[in-house]
């Protein structure tokens, strides 16, 4: 399906040259141009279509036939940032006059100089983003079933009032807000995850990318010379300031690709039977859920990463003196997230502190075996 891009533009020429680059690119079944030579018109649109991203010209009218001006579409550029949430392009000479709030331009606003192949550009970006556009229409839907889940589960604390009642300091309103806010989204978090964790789990929620914190914490992957490692140091060593003289790493080593290729074979073969394909869906599940000892499995972080298994016997130290924090921050490139931090963390901790038991004879231990299991299995 074709995804709708908003073209606010009063020049019909210009109209006509998007056209043609969509032809010139071979993109005209992958994007419809919703044209609108005035912001009255633009609004309309918004409405009553679907739109997954915008193309606008700064200089334009606010209604048909009236006098074009930057100011419009500067202001109907700042309206889309603050309520959609789908990407925006701009096409101005004069970009310096272009903010999307006071921290500056935001991601999700691309500003492009007017120029001859600005056209081909825009569709090219749109083309290196298509899967954020394909599911921008779904965040709108997505915040709306948030916002009405968060008025049901401030409404099922009532019940408890009571018991959570002395958590609040009522007398600062400021922080009963905060604590409010961290109170009823934890509830709502923990509410999902009960239901979902390891059901229906897509990989990306495993990670935080990029980390939120602004400094080194348990969980976060870093990358050192080319190598992943994960950072298992305590969180209490970490959240305070006084910290360890180390940090404690785990390697993150990739699992190569060829591994799978049995795995994803059914899936490739448009004639393969159901049963094969839940036979090796089940081996990705144990992948998961029953890794090897002394590893533990994680999921790609990135679109171009490989699978990884942490290395329980491949631990290693670094300084982390004030230089080193900085340096290692930088090179933060995720965060597991702290839904599943605390299974890497038991892991670990069961292996390090497990306690082996006395080995056996071999000989013995087959003539036990020989002895309990039936012939009849030996045979099979």
């Amino acid at each position: 399906m074709a995804l709708n891009i908003l073209l606010l533009e009063d020049n019909q020429a210009q109209h006509k040259e998007y056209e043609q680059a969509l032809e010139d690119d071979e993109l005209q079944d992958s994007y419809t141009l919703l044209k609108a030579s005035n912001i009255k018109t633009a609004r309309k649109l918004i409405k009553t279509e679907q739109i997954n991203a915008a193309i606008l010209d700064l200089k334009v009218p606010a209604i048909e036939n009236g006098p074009a001006d930057t100011e419009n579409g500067l202001s109907y550029c700042k309206e889309l940032l603050k309520k959609k949430q789908f990407p925006i392009i701009v096409v101005s000479a004069n970009i310096t006059s272009i903010k999307g709030n006071e921290s500056g331009i935001p991601p999700h606003l691309k500003i492009l100089n007017r120029e001859m192949d600005v056209h081909s550009k825009a569709f090219q970006y749109f083309e290196s983003k298509k899967d954020l556009l394909e599911i921008s229409p779904l965040f709108p839907e997505a915040i709306q079933d948030i916002h009405s889940e968060l008025q049901n589960s401030f409404w099922e604390m009532w019940g408890h009032w009571d018991e959570i009642n002395s958590r609040f300091n009522h007398k600062d309103p400021e922080k009963t807000k905060t604590f409010l806010k961290r109170y009823v989204c934890s509830h709502l978090i923990e509410k999902w995850m009960a239901h979902d964790l390891f059901n229906e789990m897509h990989h990306t929620e495993f990670y935080t990318h990029p980390p939120l914190k602004d400094r080194i914490d348990t969980g976060d992957i870093l990358e050192l010379k080319n190598e992943f490692w994960i950072v298992m140091t305590a969180p209490c060593d970490l959240s305070n300031y006084n910290y360890p003289k180390n940090l404690t790493l785990l390697k993150c080593q990739p699992v190569e690709l060829n591994n799978y290729a049995k795995v994803v074979k059914p899936f490739r073969e448009d004639n393969s039977q159901e049963e094969a394909k839940n036979k090796q869906k089940e081996k990705v599940r144990r992948y998961f859920t029953e890794p090897q000892v002394g590893e533990h499995y994680l999921p790609p972080w990135s679109k171009t990463g490989k699978p990884v298994n942490v290395l329980f016997k491949d631990i290693k130290t670094v300084p982390f003196s004030e230089d080193c924090r900085e340096k290692l921050k930088s090179s933060r490139i995720a965060t597991l997230s702290y839904h599943f931090l605390p299974y890497l963390l038991q892991r670990y901790g069961t292996y390090v502190s497990r306690i082996g038991q006395s080995d056996v004879s071999t000989d013995d231990y087959i003539e036990y075996l020989l002895s309990v299991v039936p012939k009849s299995e030996s045979k099979s």
